[in-house]
């Protein structure tokens, strides 16, 4: 959610794959975040396969976008794709993101990218978490309305928030 001083990310914790839930994503990553994470001057949250969102998280320790705007995102998750094609020739980057970079937050579905205005989700509670933003809810309370309805969502909140720099121009 992005207000004028702040962009606040939240997320819940669980992870599941085939007939597997673990209610704490850093019990499956052995310590690490699977949803959110802070590397080189972005911070990402993702949904999807935790594989993608594994390899995300190592590409984006050594880079990030040449430019903040749809652009320079577009050809972030082309370079990244590439990148993990090399280590695995059958991939493909389906995951959902939401990128904050540069004072900017973008959702990524695939190569499918907007910036984001207010706010937006992704994942499996996507849906009845943009229902409480919409009627005025924190990100962190929208959070918790998608896990107390849906079956893939649980855990811990994580948050993280990113102060948001003025802008000032100034004229001579």
């Amino acid at each position: 959610r992005k207000f004028k001083d702040k962009i606040v990310m939240a997320s819940d914790i669980q992870v599941s794959w085939g007939g597997q839930k673990f209610t704490d994503a850093r019990e499956a990553m052995h310590g690490d975040p699977a949803k959110m994470w802070q590397h080189n001057g972005m911070v990402i949250g993702g949904a999807g396969y935790v594989v993608v969102s594994t390899l995300f998280r190592v590409f984006t320790k050594t880079h990030k976008p040449a430019t903040s705007d749809i652009e320079g995102i577009i050809d972030f998750l082309v370079e990244f794709t590439d990148w993990a094609k090399k280590r695995d020739a059958n991939f493909k980057c389906e995951n959902h993101f939401l990128i904050i970079f540069e004072g900017k937050v973008f959702q990524a579905i695939g190569f499918s990218v907007h910036e984001v205005v207010e706010y937006n989700a992704v994942g499996s509670g996507m849906f009845l978490a943009l229902g409480a933003m919409y009627k005025n809810s924190s990100a962190e309370e929208a959070v918790e309305v998608a896990k107390q309805f849906d079956l893939y969502c649980g855990g811990k909140t994580d948050v993280i928030v990113v102060e948001r720099k003025e802008t000032k121009i100034e004229s001579s």
